[in-house]
């Protein structure tokens, strides 16, 4: 990941000017990399916009994936350290059902499998506090999971934003990417 942002920023600095007049080709080179097609045409500011948006979508992609990954890490540390469970069964409906149910025995009560959960995936939680605070953390591993996920679909804008622009022939109004906490946007102006 830091290769790739290091890369675009690359890019965008030594950005030349190719000067070519294909607006096509330039979309579909936009296409696969924001910024690509600008550069094709010889538009190196607006070229560089989309490579800056472009690193930044990836690096936030990398860093909400690196956060989910990481509270992961904690809730499954805390779940062996409080309920007694194996920090090596990385399953998500084994955690949602640590989340509903007390103890491995009730869940295998409920499922009416009495091997459901046995050997290793057995769990006894403490406290009713210690089972609500695990399932805090379970619900906030998904949370940056899907706000990981959801970055992707700025992806596809930067592209189709990016493509668009070069169809139009750059006649548009500059560039804005607009970053705040929990929120990334990018709007082109016509």
């Amino acid at each position: 990941m830091r290769r790739l942002l290091a890369a675009c920023a690359l890019l965008a600095a030594v950005l030349p000017s190719w000067g070519g007049e294909c607006r096509t080709l330039a979309a579909l080179l936009s296409t696969a990399l924001p910024g690509a097609g600008q550069a094709y045409l010889g538009w190196r500011g607006s070229a560089q916009a989309f490579l800056v948006a472009e690193g930044m979508v990836w690096g936030s992609r990398y860093y909400l994936g690196h956060r989910a990954d990481g509270v992961e890490d904690g809730y499954v540390a805390y779940g062996a350290a409080h309920a007694g469970s194996d920090p090596s069964v990385r399953d998500g409906a084994y955690y949602d059902d640590m989340t509903r149910y007390w103890n491995s025995e009730r869940a295998n009560q409920h499922y009416q499998d009495p091997y459901r959960y046995s050997g290793s995936k057995v769990w006894t939680w403490r406290s009713e506090d210690e089972r609500r605070h695990f399932t805090t953390l379970v619900r906030d591993r998904r949370r940056w999971d899907s706000a990981s996920k959801n970055v992707l679909a700025f992806a596809v804008l930067t592209r189709v934003a990016s493509a668009v622009h070069c169809l139009k022939g750059g006649r548009s109004g500059p560039v804005a990417v607009a970053v705040s906490p929990g929120s990334l946007a990018l709007s082109l102006v016509w």
